[in-house]
C-alpha cells in the first residue's frame, strides 16, 4: 500500500494531549482535501487531535479503511469525524471486523454529508432524476436524497482525467452549491485542496463504495451497533443518501460545517458528545447529542 502523505501511517498528530476524560479526535477529510479543512473545529475542542491523509495510488477503499483502523492512535475513547468520503472510511473502519484483534477503544463516529452510498443504486438509475438535477436542483426538506447518478459520476471521472485542475475546481463548486455565500466558501475550500495527481483518480474510485449500513456478504461487519450520528446540510447538491440517526444542520451545502451557522451547530454537537464522554453518560445504541 502506497500512502502519499505519510509512508508508515495515514495519521498525523496536530494538537492536544490524551488526558483522562477527553477523547482522541480522528479527523478524516473529504475526497481531494487536507484534514486542515477542520482547523476551526479542532482548535476549539479539548483533547488530542489527529488528521488523516489517506491519499494512495494503489490501495482499495476497504483496505484503506482497515489501515486507518489498525494505525489509529490507541485511546480509551475516540471520536471519528469524517466528511463525505472521510465519513464513509470512518464508518467502514469502525464497523469492519477483521482477523486482527479488536481495539479496546470505545469508538464513536460523526459523519458529515456522508451518504450510505455515494452512487445512486442501480435500481434507481433509470427514469429517476434528470442529469442536471444533481448539479442544479436544490433539494428541499422532505425530498428524498438519492445519491449521484452513475452517468454523472462517470462523466466527472472522465473530465478529471482529461483536465484535473478544471475537474477539481468544478467539484469545489458542487461542494459549495446551496450555501448563502458559495464564492467565499469555494475560496475556503481551495485553501485546503491537494494538488490533482494520480491519487485523485484512485481515491475518486472509492466513492463507488457499497452501502455502509447493509450487512452484505462481501463484508463481515461488527456485530455491535456503531455509535454514530450523521449530519446533513439542507441543500446539498451531491444528494447524499441519508443514514440514521440523522441530524439536520442549519448549514446548507455539502460542506455545511464551513458555513457560519453550520460550523457553530457542529461545534455545539461535538462539545456535547465530548461532555457526555467525560460524564460517562453516553446512552447505549446511539450518541446523545444536541439537535
Amino acid at each position: 500500500m502506497t500512502i502519499l502523505g505519510h509512508p508508515n501511517s495515514p495519521w498525523e498528530k496536530i494538537s492536544g494531549q490524551n488526558k483522562p476524560g477527553t477523547p482522541v479526535w480522528l479527523w478524516l477529510p473529504g475526497w481531494g482535501f487536507s484534514g486542515h479543512i477542520f482547523r476551526d473545529l479542532f482548535d476549539a475542542l479539548d483533547g488530542e487531535h489527529w488528521i488523516a491523509d489517506y491519499r494512495s495510488v494503489d490501495s482499495e477503499f476497504v483496505d484503506m479503511a482497515q489501515h486507518l483502523l489498525t494505525t489509529a492512535p490507541v485511546a480509551e475513547s475516540r471520536i471519528w469525524v469524517g466528511w463525505s468520503l472521510g465519513g464513509a472510511l470512518a464508518m467502514r473502519a469502525v464497523t469492519r471486523n477483521t482477523e486482527s484483534p479488536p481495539s479496546s477503544a470505545q469508538d464513536r463516529v460523526i459523519t458529515l454529508a456522508t451518504g450510505d452510498r455515494f452512487i445512486r443504486p442501480d435500481s434507481l438509475q433509470e427514469g429517476s432524476l434528470q442529469r442536471d438535477s444533481v448539479q442544479e436542483a436544490a433539494p428541499t426538506e422532505g425530498t428524498p436524497l438519492q445519491g449521484m447518478p452513475k452517468a454523472d459520476f462517470s462523466a466527472f471521472r472522465e473530465a478529471l482525467i482529461q483536465s484535473p485542475n478544471a475537474g477539481i475546481k468544478r467539484f469545489t463548486g458542487l461542494c459549495a452549491k446551496g450555501a448563502d455565500d458559495p464564492r467565499n466558501l469555494m475560496r475556503d475550500l481551495s485553501s485546503t485542496l491537494y494538488a490533482a495527481d494520480d491519487s485523485a483518480i484512485q481515491t475518486l474510485n472509492w466513492l463507488e463504495y457499497t452501502a455502509l449500513t447493509a450487512n452484505q456478504s462481501e463484508h463481515t461487519l461488527n456485530t455491535q451497533a456503531v455509535d454514530a450520528l450523521h449530519i446533513y446540510g439542507t441543500h446539498d447538491a451531491l444528494n447524499p443518501i441519508k443514514m440514521t440517526p440523522a441530524l439536520c444542520s442549519p448549514g446548507k451545502s455539502h460542506c455545511f460545517f464551513l458555513e457560519t451557522a453550520g460550523r457553530q451547530h457542529l461545534l455545539d454537537t461535538l462539545q456535547s458528545v465530548a461532555a457526555n464522554i467525560a460524564s460517562a453518560s453516553i446512552k447505549p445504541g446511539g450518541i446523545d447529542a444536541k439537535s
